[in-house]
């Protein structure tokens, strides 16, 4: 959010459109950084089983609303955005927080779009633990309600 204001305090958009954008995805960032990227990171470098990764998915499935609202709310914080795009200092902040991500081969409304890639890359995570996991065992059941949850 700092870097939508300059060192003068003179802010590039109001607040009221800075939050538009970025609170859409100040959830998804908490969830995976702090959440689930650290269990998934504890998951591995233990000798935890595909069930793990499962569990993980299903104790914070409630954090998964968070793509909810996400999908909810993007058609507002990209026209928003692209609204904003024709003034100058907006579009430099833009390009440059871009090129710090190293994200400058991604159009805006990939860029927007990008966090969806995570539950398409759950889905395909899980799809395959489940394919190579005997059906009858208790990581069978957790990744396939795992699977279904993020399916969801």
């Amino acid at each position: 959010k700092e870097q939508w204001k300059n060192p003068l305090n003179n802010p590039i958009l109001p607040n009221k459109e800075i939050t538009k954008i970025i609170s859409i995805i100040d959830p998804l960032i908490f969830f995976h950084s702090v959440i689930l990227f650290p269990e998934i990171d504890y998951i591995y470098g233990s000798s935890n089983s595909a069930a793990g990764l499962g569990s993980a998915l299903l104790k914070n499935a409630h954090f998964f609303e968070y793509y909810v609202f996400y999908v909810v709310q993007l058609p507002v914080s990209l026209s928003t955005v692209k609204f904003h795009m024709t003034d100058e200092r907006f579009r430099n902040v833009f390009e440059k927080g871009k090129s710090q991500y190293g994200s400058r081969d991604l159009d805006l409304e990939e860029l927007l779009l990008s966090p969806m890639s995570y539950l398409k890359n759950f889905v395909v995570i899980l799809s395959s633990l489940l394919h190579h996991t005997p059906r009858e065992t208790f990581e069978s059941k957790t990744l396939r309600q795992a699977l279904q949850i993020v399916s969801n």
